[in-house]
């Protein structure tokens, strides 16, 4: 194919993305203000140097309404949740009542007053230090400058972390179900849809696979509206609205990797953008034309590249949430991951809005998702 040289290049030996890059990306991403980067969040990122560790923080605008999930624990926990009731049981009219009811008690309650620790803009990171007493020097840092804020860390699976947090006095509250698989020893054994997926994709001869060309503004263009078909469309409008800003520095600055899968005339129908750092890969950005007949396979193809790419990096994969059955169907195993709350500097009163979300989450949220493959 005859495609632009104006790409990131990737290859099984690929290195992880360096602490630089990211650096990088967040020194450019705070040059503008950040909704120019994704649409609908409007607070602002900044970044601490712990031990050699770049930990990046937000600081979200509470009073806004309408911010992507990332950036406001009003929007994650009880709109997108009752938005994903309604998508799995049929629209209610009281689910609307109760959105805006309950959505606007906890803002009233500030509970979107906080800081995000680890936030990088993306729905699915892994953790910037690997010592918890890293992420308390941090956080006693941050409840110095903004004391009236609670502390939450997002997207926390491992224990050797969560466990020494509790001990500094962070709790958790549970955040979804995750899927993961190691693919260190290779493919997973004995999972007949896996095994039918490469067969397929072996078979077929409609679709290849190259590196997203970043500085062509009609592929970015494109890419976006596979993203947003899926994330914004089909699931919710609380999805992040990347830009083609944000898209173009991430590849450039070599922060996040990017694959079409392009038709024999070379045109984009689907996208993945990977993070890949200390031994593990995740896909936060994906994409594909709902136009195609589901009997093309996009989404299983799309998955299949991503674990060849975890396969032969000798990564843990991180498949996200959502799709549980089809991902267990190929090696996913089902784990909890947590929000970590740090709110004992906070008067008693704005303890309550998380006492409550807590209590609601554990209550109901969590025996949810430990007995269902979401």
């Amino acid at each position: 194919m005859n495609i632009s040289a104006a790409y990131y290049q990737w290859n099984s030996t690929q290195p992880e993305a360096d602490k630089t890059s990211f650096k990088k990306t967040l020194d450019t991403w705070k040059k503008k203000d950040l909704h120019q980067w994704i649409d609908n969040l409007h607070g602002s990122i900044h970044y601490l140097f712990i031990n050699g560790n770049t930990v990046p923080y937000y600081l979200p605008n509470h009073r806004q309404r309408h911010e992507a999930y990332v950036g406001s624990i009003v929007n994650q926990y009880i709109v997108y949740g009752l938005e994903e009731y309604e998508e799995k049981n049929g629209k209610k009219p009281w689910i609307g009542w109760l959105k805006k009811g309950v959505a606007g008690l906890f803002r009233t309650l500030q509970l979107d007053k906080t800081i995000h620790i680890d936030m990088n803009l993306l729905s699915t990171s892994f953790a910037s230090c690997n010592s918890a007493l890293d992420y308390w020097e941090a956080s006693a840092h941050l409840m110095e400058r903004y004391p009236r804020h609670a502390l939450v860390i997002r997207g926390m699976t491992r224990p050797e972390l969560i466990e020494p947090l509790e001990d500094y006095g962070y709790w958790r509250i549970t955040n979804r179900k995750i899927y993961q698989v190691d693919m260190s020893s290779g493919f997973p054994k004995k999972k007949r849809p896996l095994q039918q997926d490469v067969k397929r994709w072996t078979k077929q001869e409609d679709y290849e696979w190259r590196p997203v060309d970043y500085n062509d503004e009609n592929e970015l263009t494109r890419i976006l509206e596979l993203y947003r078909s899926i994330y914004l469309e089909k699931h919710s409008r609380l999805n992040p609205r990347y830009t083609p800003g944000f898209v173009r520095l991430a590849l450039e600055k070599q922060w996040l990797m990017g694959e079409v899968l392009v038709n024999d005339k070379n045109y984009p129908v689907a996208v993945q953008l990977y993070l890949v750092q200390d031994g593990q890969i995740t896909t936060p950005f994906i994409g594909y034309d709902v136009t195609v007949p589901r009997e093309h396979r996009l989404y299983p193809f799309l998955n299949l590249r991503l674990m060849e790419k975890a396969q032969s990096g000798g990564y843990l994969l991180n498949m996200s949430s959502g799709a549980g059955t089809f991902k267990k169907q190929r090696g996913g195993v089902g784990q909890l991951e947590f929000l970590l709350v740090h709110d004992r500097h906070l008067p008693w009163f704005r303890r309550i809005p998380w006492r409550l979300l807590s209590y609601f989450t554990e209550k109901y949220a969590r025996p949810y998702l430990e007995e269902h493959d979401v």
